[in-house]
């Protein structure tokens, strides 16, 4: 049995951008950690701040769901390695006095798709995501280390 509770949480948003200011939570078992009775939060499947506002949700324990945060951080961090040409045009046009418009930013992810397909991409690929630390001195390749 679950039950739907309501908090205000005292500050302007809830931690999570709907800014509502109430924690949206149940009361029930977490479908992951299978604790009882236990405050359960509301997780979005698809992030809001990515695919917008939806309500395909999971309701989960709070450590379940920081769980769930830190691999999708990961993942997410992994596919923008990928696109280090994207970083590169928009940071150097950004610096330079440039202001993109939204079409000029999707243009310049057409590019990085485009530089992507002019790769070897299987071992590029995977050597990128792989790789954590971006050598910004070296367009992208890491250094070798003494």
């Amino acid at each position: 049995m679950t039950k739907n509770v309501r908090k205000r949480n005292g500050n302007k948003g809830n931690g999570n951008g709907n800014g509502n200011g109430y924690h949206s939570f149940k009361i029930g078992r977490c479908p992951i950690c299978k604790k009882e009775n236990i405050a359960l939060t509301e997780h979005h499947i698809y992030k809001r701040a990515v695919f917008g506002d939806n309500e395909i949700i999971v309701y989960v324990c709070r450590d379940c769901h920081d769980k769930i945060e830190v691999l999708i951080r990961e993942m997410e961090n992994a596919i923008l390695r990928a696109f280090i040409y994207c970083y590169r045009k928009i940071n150097k046009g950004t610096l330079s006095g440039k202001e993109f418009s939204t079409e000029e930013i999707m243009e310049i992810v057409l590019q990085g798709f485009r530089k992507l397909d002019e790769k070897n991409v299987n071992p590029w690929l995977e050597k990128r995501i792989r790789t954590k630390a971006v050598s910004v001195g070296d367009r992208g390749r890491k250094k070798e280390q003494n």
